[in-house]
């Protein structure tokens, strides 16, 4: 089992590797405008984007709490499903 510093670098390598896949078929996607919120050492709250990326990943918006790899993961499962969607049959 690995320690938690290497787990949610992993966490942020497979969002930052669907993020990317979902840019190249669609530079325009709602999801992309999240980029500087998320971040290497954890969570921009000062981005823009902050308050609606909280109430859309976080499972309790209203906890003083920051479930990281929780929203990491809702983020990178959304990104996954919207690059599937963007593929065509023969990608």
């Amino acid at each position: 089992m690995g320690d938690l510093g290497s787990e949610h670098e992993a966490a942020l390598e497979l969002v930052i590797d669907e993020f990317n896949k979902l840019k190249e078929l669609d530079p325009k996607h709602d999801l992309l405008k999240f980029s500087d919120v998320v971040y290497e050492n954890g969570f921009n709250q000062s981005s823009e984007y902050w308050t609606e990326f909280n109430g859309t990943f976080n499972p309790d918006p209203k906890s003083a709490k920051l479930p990281v790899a929780s929203m990491l993961a809702k983020y990178y499962v959304a990104l996954r499903d919207a690059a599937n969607q963007g593929k065509t049959p023969s990608q």
